[in-house]
């Protein structure tokens, strides 16, 4: 059904919500876009062009996480929806982040669990851009099919105009990196520092302004949100095993269609809905959480496996290697070193 802002004030009620705007309202609105807007031109100057080149010559792998982060995961993120019977503002917050693009966080846990960081800032960019289309196109195709009680309208063009705020930046920081290589990097650090710091007072706010946000919300929501990063990351990685990725780039899917932006998906909320806005911003805050948390968890098992197991596992099996073999692995590697475009900082 066609989704309307104008929802009756006894709707918000039912749901034990206030719907009375807070003064700090206004500011709350202004501090989302900004911090967004810093973080994506901070993400522009680490960006290189041959970075981009180098993937989208060999353009698979990208296709392949484009593919599961726009298709795959919003239908599992539908189908989750049906099977816990969500429905409203609290189902329309969960599909506007399973259809908001991947963010820097995925480039982050991507180099901590050793993925392939060009392949996934690559994707981070085109998934930016691609969202454009593909977030409004999938907002319609299942957006109207949510039951509310009453009429939302799901304000498409708007949504576009957003997208394109928040995505601009991020090519403007390109151009940065591009004309002042030298001056990028210390951009990149002000900006991500500012742009942390405000997330931190914006999540304040949030709670300041919306002091029951999670008052009368039904347990299934929570339930959901624990599922969707998981399902993300599985339908990632297994559809880039069907179409035959190497390993670090199955890895790399997976963390980039389990990672959302959230900041984006909270942007969109913010700039698009009026009324019940707590509501739809419940979905994407506590998924937040809960996918931080599984990914700091994942990235510490991760990484004790690899120094403690691993190594181990290695060392054992570097001893059963003839010597033959191991220089000419040792002399294939090396002649194969150019291939690689792009260089990532050791830990």
């Amino acid at each position: 059904m066609i989704m309307n802002q104008a929802t009756p004030e006894g709707a918000g009620l039912a749901w034990g919500l206030s719907t009375d705007p807070h003064w700090l309202k206004k500011y709350y609105d202004k501090s989302v876009l900004s911090i967004l807007i810093i973080i994506m031109f901070s993400m522009g100057c680490t960006i290189q062009w041959k970075e981009l080149t180098y993937h989208l010559s060999r353009p698979w792998s990208v296709l392949a996480g484009l593919f599961s982060q726009f298709v795959l995961l919003p239908a599992a993120s539908f189908a989750l929806m049906k099977a816990f019977s969500l429905q409203g503002y609290f189902a329309l917050g969960m599909l506007i982040l399973s259809c908001s693009p991947s963010g820097t966080t995925s480039n982050i846990f991507t180099y901590y669990l050793d993925g392939d960081v060009p392949l996934s800032i690559s994707m981070t960019v085109c998934s930016t851009v691609v969202a454009m289309l593909m977030m409004p196109f999938n907002m319609w195709m299942y957006g109207h099919t949510l039951e509310t009680g009453s009429g939302i309208t799901i304000p498409y063009i708007k949504m576009v105009r957003s997208l394109a705020y928040i995505t601009a930046p991020a090519g403007i920081g390109m151009l940065v990196f591009y004309k002042f290589p030298k001056l990028a990097p210390y951009i990149t650090r002000l900006g991500s520092m500012a742009g942390f710091a405000m997330i931190g007072i914006s999540q304040v706010m949030i709670f300041i302004i919306y002091p029951n946000i999670f008052t009368a919300v039904p347990v299934k929501l929570f339930i959901a949100v624990a599922i969707l990063p998981v399902a993300g990351m599985l339908v990632g990685y297994l559809f880039a095993a069907i179409t035959k990725r190497p390993n670090k780039a199955r890895r790399t899917i997976s963390i980039e269609s389990g990672i959302q932006n959230v900041g984006m998906a909270i942007t969109v909320v913010t700039l698009t809905i009026d009324k019940f806005q707590e509501q739809a911003l419940v979905f994407p805050l506590c998924y937040s959480y809960c996918m931080l948390s599984m990914c700091v968890t994942g990235c510490i098992a991760y990484n004790v496996y690899t120094k403690f197991f691993a190594a181990k596992y290695e060392i054992d099996s570097e001893k059963k290697v003839p010597p033959q073999i191991a220089v000419d692995a040792s002399t294939t590697s090396s002649s194969n070193a150019g291939l690689s475009a792009i260089s990532v900082p050791s830990r």
